[in-house]
């Protein structure tokens, strides 16, 4: 499931850093969603489903504390 998430990401140009990565089958999950293509009318699809998600405040906080060091 996470090669189609990543592929998906991949099929509308994001490219940010896999954060929190702490097994190798992550990795490796990531490795092989390059070998994932998905169709246009796919990458629509899960856009459609995608709800995204409001930033919690706290998450703002961490942010801006980490650009300060």
């Amino acid at each position: 499931m996470s090669e189609i998430a990543l592929a998906w990401e991949w099929a509308k140009g994001i490219t940010a850093p896999i954060v929190g990565s702490t097994k190798i089958k992550h990795l490796e999950s990531a490795v092989n969603s390059m070998g994932v293509e998905l169709t246009l009318d796919e990458v629509n699809y899960f856009d459609e489903l995608y709800v995204p998600h409001p930033l919690s405040v706290q998450l703002i906080k961490i942010h801006l504390r980490a650009q300060w060091f």
